[in-house]
């Protein structure tokens, strides 16, 4: 419920909204084969990186509070294989201030 993951859930939203116009604009009837062929699939002008990201963050498991979320960084295996956490960056710095074993990236 954090602003961060809010803010992820939304621009996740409105890509996929935006693609669902786009499609059906693409696959409108109406539209002449040119004017269709201008909103081709394959020219879709919008990225999908926040949906790739809401997506990880799901898989990822998206803690309920700071302390678990700090927790399951130190967890990690190595800052490769583990988990990054995504917060207001006065938490983060504050959490770097006060834990030598953090680190912002």
């Amino acid at each position: 419920g954090s602003s961060t993951q809010v803010y992820f859930e939304r621009m996740a939203n409105i890509e996929a909204r935006f693609y669902e116009i786009w499609k059906d604009m693409s696959l409108n009837d109406s539209l002449s084969e040119v004017e269709r062929a201008k909103l081709a699939v394959w020219d879709y002008p919008v990225s999908d990186k926040y949906t790739k990201m809401w997506q990880a963050m799901k898989e990822a498991g998206l803690p309920n509070t700071l302390d678990e979320a700090v927790q399951k960084v130190r967890d990690s295996k190595s800052s490769s294989e583990g988990f990054a956490f995504l917060g207001d960056a006065t938490d983060i710095r504050y959490l770097e201030a006060t834990s030598c074993d953090l680190t912002v990236v």
